[in-house]
């Protein structure tokens, strides 16, 4: 397979998705994606520490990789770098005091992270809609499980794992090569059980 060199406009399809403000909080606007002897390279241009976007979920033994180049039955597709929300809130018990505005923490917890993930895919291949990636994220969906997680923006606030709760999918507007999916995950730790001195 001969070598090529394919740029996408990531800042159109980012303004597609989230408005002319995308283009001022990213600071990339083209992808270029170098193909040398069937092996991918992903450059962002103008240049950034891209390494702050790479998110990887890996779950029964698969895995997907974002801000990066992945194969489905063949077809080529380039995963681009996802935009995350996170939210969190206080599990709070208070309790108000008579006769007064004040209040007592009671309880003191910490909800865990609500995590909104909006992932970009390009069929690289066909430049048609990339149906089989679809098939792939509603397996991903199915799947009840924990789904760990890896990428800078998790570990800088100790998540390892989420579990999915709605996901949302749809063609992206003057883009028929470009899929838009929304995730809405939240954090959760993996539970382990330690039997200490069973015949006590």
């Amino acid at each position: 397979m001969a070598d090529a060199t394919y740029v996408i406009d990531l800042a159109a399809r980012y303004a597609a998705v989230f408005g002319a403000m995308a283009l001022q909080e990213k600071a990339y606007r083209n992808a270029v994606l170098v193909r040398e002897d069937n092996d991918y390279k992903v450059e962002l241009y103008p240049k950034y520490d891209s390494s702050a976007e790479v998110m990887k979920m890996e779950w029964d033994g698969q895995s997907l990789e974002f801000n990066n180049i992945f194969m489905i039955d063949g077809n080529t597709y380039f995963a681009a770098p996802p935009i995350m929300t996170f939210t969190r809130e206080k599990n709070l018990v208070t309790t108000e005091i008579s006769g007064s505005d004040s209040i007592v923490v009671e309880r003191w917890g910490t909800k865990p992270w609500e995590i909104e993930i909006t992932l970009l895919v390009i069929d690289m291949q066909n430049r048609q809609y990339p149906s089989e990636w679809v098939r792939q994220i509603s397996k991903l969906f199915e799947y009840n499980g924990v789904i760990r997680v890896e990428g800078v923006q998790f570990e800088e606030k100790d998540i390892d794992s989420i579990y999915f709760e709605k996901v949302e999918i749809k063609p992206l507007s003057n883009f028929t090569d470009t899929l838009q999916v929304i995730l809405t995950t939240k954090s959760i730790r993996e539970v382990f059980y330690n039997l200490l001195k069973p015949n006590d």
